[in-house]
């Protein structure tokens, strides 16, 4: 099913022309048949401009926006919202003092971390080796363990 330029202009709210515009620059695909007229796709046509639909959802959108914008404070729908408001600033604060007080933690535990790494670093740069017992020196007196010795009683 293809659209006419004038009712692709009427589905989206713009005039024909912009529409024949954006198939001549190329934005929008559409062909002309054999009696000259354009047809246009309808996916293609809401591919580039929206529908007149979704622009009346728009406009309608805004002037709600802008009708809340201008109520007065002291309605119970502004009252709600200070209420909300007040409430997301308490939790903001109390998140900013939970974050605070974690970063202090973890700079401490960095703190802890580099004086351990710097005592185990000093422990592999020295000798961890236990040292000999220094060795008593054979006293003259007493016998050698020599084979006559062992055997006769005398050297």
């Amino acid at each position: 099913m293809f659209l006419t330029l004038r009712q692709a202009a009427k589905a989206t709210g713009v005039a024909p022309t912009t529409i024949s515009r954006a198939i001549e620059g190329r934005r929008l695909n559409g062909r002309k048949n054999e009696n000259g007229s354009y047809e246009i796709e309808p996916s293609e046509l809401f591919r580039v401009f929206p529908p007149v639909a979704e622009k009346l959802k728009k406009d309608a959108l805004r002037k709600h926006e802008t009708t809340l914008l201008k109520k007065e404070s002291g309605q119970p729908e502004n009252s709600g919202l200070i209420e909300k408001i007040k409430g997301l600033e308490a939790l903001l604060l109390a998140k900013d003092e939970t974050r605070n007080t974690l970063e202090k933690v973890i700079s401490d535990l960095q703190e802890d971390r580099d004086k351990w790494r710097e005592q185990a670093t000093q422990l592999l740069l020295t000798d961890q080796r236990p040292k000999p017992e220094p060795q008593e020196e054979k006293k003259a007196d007493q016998p050698q363990s020599s084979l006559l010795y062992k055997l006769f009683g005398r050297r």
